[in-house]
């Protein structure tokens, strides 16, 4: 049998008890993470991680898209999905991405350095939207805010408005945006993750979320909340005309 449980969740930023869930599985039982999300926010040495397997993404280190990794202790083998050859130790058959796999290590390299000042200062910009977001009414919740979270992602549910009317209006600014994982990008369902954290499914597709990575500053948060409150503004005027 397999565990397979999220490091962080990509929708609320909720960070997952790993080590304590590893200690209940039987010990013929494998464990695997996903930790695409978590990677460069936060540390996920794998000498405190009692998993067996963990995958992991370039693109979420400022690395390029297109090529990820799965960690594997070395007491474990598996059947190759794809077969054909001998690459990857047997593992994934086919051509290897090169460029793709270069950058991933250079990409991942430059993590230990950088997460600490990162961290910090993601959080402070998400410490700065979710105060502004408080400010711009009662309507609006933060979820699982005080649940410990990846320091980048704010999942807020606006009960005033549609989350893809906020989201083709805030696109119109040329701010980025998503009402839900970029794995539901295209489909008009409400997140499931979100049901289960016991959301309507009416809340559920009003909630967006917003996420942030090093390079952003302080300036773009003032500029969305702005922008924000002139949607809400505009939507409560129209709701009582």
């Amino acid at each position: 049998a397999l565990v397979s449980i999220m490091t962080a969740n990509n929708e609320t930023g909720v960070i997952f008890p790993v080590e304590t869930l590893a200690e209940y599985r039987d010990s013929d039982v494998l464990f695997h993470s996903d930790a695409v999300q978590a990677a460069g926010k936060i540390d996920i040495g794998l000498e405190k991680m009692p998993v067996d397997f963990i995958t992991l993404s370039a693109h979420k280190l400022h690395g390029p898209k297109g090529i990820g990794a799965l960690f594997a202790r070395d007491a474990y083998s598996f059947p190759p999905f794809i077969i054909g050859g001998d690459q990857e130790r047997g593992r994934r058959g086919g051509t290897e991405n090169v460029a793709g796999i270069v950058g991933f290590g250079a990409a991942a390299a430059l993590v230990p350095d950088r997460i600490n000042d990162a961290s910090l200062h993601m959080r402070s910009l998400r410490g700065r939207l979710e105060s502004g977001l408080h400010g711009l009414g009662t309507d609006i919740e933060i979820v699982a805010e005080a649940s410990g979270r990846l320091p980048n992602t704010v999942c807020a549910v606006f009960r005033e408005m549609d989350a893809e009317a906020i989201l083709t209006m805030l696109d119109m600014e040329n701010i980025c945006v998503s009402s839900g994982s970029a794995c539901q990008s295209g489909s008009s369902e409400a997140s499931p993750v979100l049901k289960v954290m016991g959301y309507s499914t009416k809340e559920a597709l009003r909630a967006i979320r917003f996420s942030f990575n090093r390079y952003n500053d302080t300036d773009e948060v003032e500029t969305l909340l702005e922008k924000l409150d002139l949607i809400i503004r505009r939507a409560r005027k129209f709701s009582s005309a």
